[in-house]
């Protein structure tokens, strides 16, 4: 059984103006800047999280080069229906054996 963390970051971010996964983050490890998306991927990496999936939808092409390589790409076309669409994309696109899922 490996450990599993879903990402949502397939929404519009209507309110924000911008994807939220492009966010400048300031980690407080190292105090180096990165975007928001690589700081969660990080830390879910460093938490002993075997299978990172990050779900894309609006602007997937824009964003795919930003998802760090320790994470996979699923891409939610009906982004528009709602995270719950988001998750189940995420959901499938993991393995089998998949355990607790974060």
């Amino acid at each position: 059984m490996t450990s599993a963390a879903i990402i949502l970051a397939a929404g519009e971010s209507s309110r924000m103006g911008r994807p939220k996964a492009l966010l400048p983050w300031l980690d407080a490890t190292d105090g180096e800047p990165s975007l928001l998306i690589d700081y969660q991927v990080r830390e879910l990496a460093a938490a002993g999280v075997d299978d990172i999936v990050v779900v894309l939808g609006h602007e997937a092409d824009e964003l795919r080069p930003h998802v760090p390589p320790e994470a996979r790409v699923a891409v939610n076309e009906a982004y528009r229906e709602g995270r719950a669409s988001s998750l189940r994309i995420g959901a499938a696109a993991l393995p089998d054996d998949a355990g607790p899922i974060a």
